[in-house]
Protein backbone atom coordinates (compact mmCIF):
# COMPACT_ATOMS: atom_id res chain seq x y z
CA UNK A 1 0.00 0.00 0.00
CA UNK A 2 2.97 2.05 0.75
CA UNK A 3 4.38 1.37 -2.89
CA UNK A 4 1.45 2.18 -4.61
CA UNK A 5 1.33 5.73 -2.07
CA UNK A 6 4.12 6.34 -2.87
CA UNK A 7 4.01 6.15 -6.97
CA UNK A 8 0.26 8.25 -6.74
CA UNK A 9 2.21 11.15 -4.69
CA UNK A 10 5.20 10.82 -7.84
CA UNK A 11 2.33 10.93 -10.57
CA UNK A 12 0.39 13.68 -8.63
CA UNK A 13 3.32 15.47 -7.39
CA UNK A 14 5.80 14.94 -10.80
CA UNK A 15 4.33 13.61 -13.29
CA UNK A 16 1.34 15.65 -13.77
CA UNK A 17 3.18 18.68 -13.06
CA UNK A 18 5.56 18.02 -15.68
CA UNK A 19 3.41 16.56 -18.00
CA UNK A 20 1.40 20.28 -17.67
CA UNK A 21 4.03 22.57 -17.63
CA UNK A 22 5.34 20.80 -20.90
CA UNK A 23 2.38 20.36 -22.58
CA UNK A 24 1.66 24.49 -21.94
CA UNK A 25 5.20 25.50 -23.06
CA UNK A 26 4.83 23.73 -26.38
CA UNK A 27 1.59 25.72 -26.96
CA UNK A 28 3.14 28.71 -26.20
CA UNK A 29 6.44 27.42 -28.24
CA UNK A 30 3.82 26.59 -31.10
CA UNK A 31 1.67 30.00 -31.14
CA UNK A 32 5.25 31.82 -31.21
CA UNK A 33 5.51 29.32 -34.36
CA UNK A 34 2.16 30.50 -35.77
CA UNK A 35 3.28 34.38 -35.41
CA UNK A 36 6.32 34.09 -37.06
CA UNK A 37 5.18 31.78 -40.12
CA UNK A 38 2.26 34.11 -40.79
CA UNK A 39 4.70 37.18 -40.47
CA UNK A 40 7.02 35.33 -42.86
CA UNK A 41 3.52 34.17 -45.25
CA UNK A 42 2.58 37.84 -45.42
CA UNK A 43 6.13 38.99 -46.38
CA UNK A 44 6.26 36.39 -49.06
CA UNK A 45 3.25 37.91 -50.49
CA UNK A 46 4.50 41.65 -50.49
CA UNK A 47 5.64 42.60 -54.02
CA UNK A 48 9.43 42.93 -54.31
CA UNK A 49 11.03 46.39 -55.32
CA UNK A 50 11.22 46.62 -58.93
CA UNK A 51 14.65 47.48 -60.73
CA UNK A 52 14.48 51.09 -61.47
CA UNK A 53 14.58 52.48 -64.91
CA UNK A 54 18.23 53.21 -67.08
CA UNK A 55 19.20 57.05 -66.26
CA UNK A 56 20.67 58.73 -69.11
CA UNK A 57 24.43 58.48 -69.87
CA UNK A 58 26.33 61.60 -69.32
CA UNK A 59 29.30 62.11 -70.35
CA UNK A 60 30.49 66.14 -69.94
CA UNK A 61 33.42 67.76 -71.78
CA UNK A 62 35.58 67.67 -68.16
CA UNK A 63 35.11 64.27 -68.39
CA UNK A 64 36.68 64.23 -72.07
CA UNK A 65 39.13 66.65 -71.62
CA UNK A 66 40.54 64.16 -67.97
CA UNK A 67 40.19 61.63 -70.32
CA UNK A 68 42.52 63.05 -73.23
CA UNK A 69 44.91 63.74 -70.33
CA UNK A 70 45.42 60.65 -69.07
CA UNK A 71 44.44 58.74 -72.60
CA UNK A 72 46.57 60.80 -75.84
CA UNK A 73 44.93 59.77 -78.85
CA UNK A 74 46.68 60.64 -82.24
CA UNK A 75 45.54 63.28 -84.20
CA UNK A 76 43.58 62.87 -87.33
CA UNK A 77 44.59 63.03 -91.15
CA UNK A 78 42.47 64.22 -93.85
CA UNK A 79 38.40 64.81 -94.96
CA UNK A 80 35.26 63.70 -96.40
CA UNK A 81 31.34 63.64 -95.65
CA UNK A 82 28.39 61.68 -94.67
CA UNK A 83 26.24 60.99 -91.30
CA UNK A 84 25.26 57.72 -89.75
CA UNK A 85 21.88 56.10 -90.74
CA UNK A 86 18.98 56.88 -89.49
CA UNK A 87 16.32 53.69 -87.66
CA UNK A 88 12.38 53.40 -87.91
CA UNK A 89 11.30 56.56 -85.85
CA UNK A 90 8.26 59.35 -86.07
CA UNK A 91 8.59 62.00 -88.37
CA UNK A 92 9.24 64.57 -84.95
CA UNK A 93 12.14 62.09 -83.98
CA UNK A 94 13.58 62.10 -87.51
CA UNK A 95 13.24 65.91 -87.44
CA UNK A 96 14.65 66.37 -84.16
CA UNK A 97 17.57 63.77 -84.84
CA UNK A 98 18.03 66.01 -88.31
CA UNK A 99 18.28 69.19 -86.90
CA UNK A 100 20.86 67.47 -84.27
CA UNK A 101 22.88 66.29 -87.06
CA UNK A 102 23.06 69.39 -89.30
CA UNK A 103 24.80 71.06 -85.66
CA UNK A 104 27.35 68.38 -85.55
CA UNK A 105 28.10 68.69 -89.11
CA UNK A 106 28.41 72.65 -88.64
CA UNK A 107 31.06 71.56 -85.81
CA UNK A 108 32.57 69.15 -87.94
CA UNK A 109 32.57 70.40 -91.64
CA UNK A 110 33.54 67.49 -94.14
CA UNK A 111 36.01 70.13 -95.38
CA UNK A 112 38.26 69.89 -92.09
CA UNK A 113 37.26 66.30 -90.72
CA UNK A 114 36.68 63.17 -92.02
CA UNK A 115 33.80 61.42 -92.39
CA UNK A 116 34.93 58.59 -94.30
CA UNK A 117 37.87 56.71 -93.49
CA UNK A 118 41.02 57.62 -95.26
CA UNK A 119 43.55 55.07 -96.86
CA UNK A 120 46.53 55.07 -98.11
CA UNK A 121 48.66 54.71 -101.37
CA UNK A 122 48.46 51.17 -100.97
CA UNK A 123 44.84 51.10 -99.36
CA UNK A 124 45.72 50.88 -95.92
CA UNK A 125 43.03 51.98 -93.14
CA UNK A 126 44.99 54.97 -91.89
CA UNK A 127 42.59 57.11 -90.08
CA UNK A 128 38.87 55.93 -89.25
CA UNK A 129 35.73 58.55 -90.33
CA UNK A 130 33.39 60.36 -88.03
CA UNK A 131 30.69 58.18 -89.39
CA UNK A 132 32.30 55.28 -88.07
CA UNK A 133 32.56 56.63 -84.87
CA UNK A 134 28.96 57.72 -85.43
CA UNK A 135 27.82 54.49 -85.36
CA UNK A 136 30.17 52.74 -83.03
CA UNK A 137 28.54 55.27 -80.67
CA UNK A 138 24.51 54.31 -82.19
CA UNK A 139 25.08 50.75 -82.18
CA UNK A 140 22.94 49.30 -79.05
CA UNK A 141 20.14 51.63 -80.19
CA UNK A 142 17.60 50.98 -82.73
CA UNK A 143 15.03 53.83 -82.77
CA UNK A 144 15.83 57.30 -83.65
CA UNK A 145 14.36 58.59 -80.78
CA UNK A 146 16.80 56.37 -78.37
CA UNK A 147 19.57 58.15 -80.83
CA UNK A 148 19.11 61.67 -79.99
CA UNK A 149 19.77 61.61 -76.52
CA UNK A 150 23.80 60.85 -76.87
CA UNK A 151 23.73 63.07 -79.63
CA UNK A 152 22.74 65.99 -78.27
CA UNK A 153 25.03 65.21 -75.42
CA UNK A 154 28.28 64.71 -78.23
CA UNK A 155 27.07 68.00 -79.31
CA UNK A 156 27.46 70.17 -76.28
CA UNK A 157 31.10 68.37 -75.46
CA UNK A 158 32.45 69.41 -79.04
CA UNK A 159 30.77 72.66 -78.75
CA UNK A 160 33.31 73.36 -75.73
CA UNK A 161 36.67 72.53 -78.15
CA UNK A 162 38.27 73.95 -81.01
CA UNK A 163 40.27 72.96 -83.91
CA UNK A 164 41.82 69.18 -83.85
CA UNK A 165 40.43 69.06 -80.26
CA UNK A 166 37.32 68.06 -81.71
CA UNK A 167 37.87 65.07 -83.48
CA UNK A 168 40.32 64.03 -80.18
CA UNK A 169 36.82 65.03 -78.37
CA UNK A 170 34.56 62.85 -80.48
CA UNK A 171 36.94 59.95 -79.91
CA UNK A 172 37.03 60.08 -76.41
CA UNK A 173 33.40 60.95 -76.05
CA UNK A 174 32.41 57.80 -77.85
CA UNK A 175 35.10 55.71 -76.09
CA UNK A 176 33.69 57.11 -72.62
CA UNK A 177 29.91 56.71 -73.62
CA UNK A 178 30.53 52.96 -74.80
CA UNK A 179 32.61 52.35 -71.36
CA UNK A 180 29.46 54.01 -69.34
CA UNK A 181 26.84 52.16 -71.68
CA UNK A 182 28.21 48.98 -71.06
CA UNK A 183 28.75 49.66 -66.87
CA UNK A 184 24.72 50.64 -66.93
CA UNK A 185 23.46 47.82 -68.80
CA UNK A 186 25.61 45.38 -66.57
CA UNK A 187 24.18 47.04 -63.55
CA UNK A 188 21.24 46.96 -64.88
CA UNK A 189 21.18 42.97 -65.56
CA UNK A 190 22.40 42.43 -62.27
CA UNK A 191 19.42 44.38 -60.59
CA UNK A 192 16.68 42.53 -62.56
CA UNK A 193 18.55 38.87 -61.90
CA UNK A 194 18.22 40.34 -58.24
CA UNK A 195 14.81 41.36 -58.81
CA UNK A 196 13.86 37.90 -60.38
CA UNK A 197 15.57 36.30 -57.05
CA UNK A 198 13.91 38.32 -54.77
CA UNK A 199 10.61 37.06 -56.81
CA UNK A 200 11.40 33.31 -56.29
CA UNK A 201 12.60 33.78 -52.45
CA UNK A 202 8.84 35.44 -51.61
CA UNK A 203 7.47 32.51 -53.69
CA UNK A 204 8.96 30.25 -51.36
CA UNK A 205 8.68 32.24 -48.22
CA UNK A 206 4.97 32.61 -49.05
CA UNK A 207 4.54 28.74 -49.32
CA UNK A 208 6.90 27.68 -46.33
CA UNK A 209 5.26 30.40 -43.88
CA UNK A 210 1.92 29.01 -45.43
CA UNK A 211 3.02 25.09 -44.32
CA UNK A 212 4.50 26.34 -41.39
CA UNK A 213 1.23 28.15 -39.92
CA UNK A 214 -0.96 24.75 -40.65
CA UNK A 215 1.74 22.55 -38.78
CA UNK A 216 1.61 24.59 -36.00
CA UNK A 217 -1.92 25.24 -35.90
CA UNK A 218 -2.03 20.80 -35.91
CA UNK A 219 0.13 20.67 -33.57
CA UNK A 220 -1.75 23.30 -31.14
CA UNK A 221 -4.70 21.38 -30.97
CA UNK A 222 -3.12 18.05 -30.88
CA UNK A 223 -1.35 19.21 -27.91
CA UNK A 224 -4.56 20.96 -26.53
CA UNK A 225 -6.33 17.23 -26.60
CA UNK A 226 -3.42 15.83 -24.46
CA UNK A 227 -3.93 18.57 -21.92
CA UNK A 228 -7.68 17.90 -21.98
CA UNK A 229 -7.21 14.02 -21.74
CA UNK A 230 -4.22 15.06 -19.03
CA UNK A 231 -6.89 17.06 -16.85
CA UNK A 232 -9.66 14.27 -17.72
CA UNK A 233 -7.09 11.31 -16.39
CA UNK A 234 -6.70 13.42 -12.84
CA UNK A 235 -10.28 14.14 -12.30
CA UNK A 236 -11.16 10.88 -12.82
CA UNK A 237 -8.45 9.39 -10.66
CA UNK A 238 -9.70 12.20 -7.90
CA UNK A 239 -13.20 10.39 -8.47
CA UNK A 240 -12.55 7.37 -8.16
CA UNK A 241 -10.06 8.07 -4.94
CA UNK A 242 -13.13 9.70 -3.56
CA UNK A 243 -15.67 7.01 -3.98
CA UNK A 244 -13.71 4.47 -2.54
CA UNK A 245 -13.27 6.45 0.39
CA UNK A 246 -17.32 7.25 0.61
Amino acid sequence: MSDRSALDSLEEGFVFRVSRFFFLFLIVLLMLTVLGGAAFFVWGFLPPTPPTGAAEISVTAKDVQQYLASNPIEPPTAPSSELVPGATSSTDDQTTYEALADSLRQLLPADVYPWDEVYSESYELKERGINNYLRELMEPYNETSEMIAPLRSLIGVLAAFEGEQRLLSLKAFVKLYRERYAAQTEAAQSAQSEFENSQSEKMIASTTGGMIVVSAITGMAFTAMFLVLLSVQRNIKKLVEKQSKE
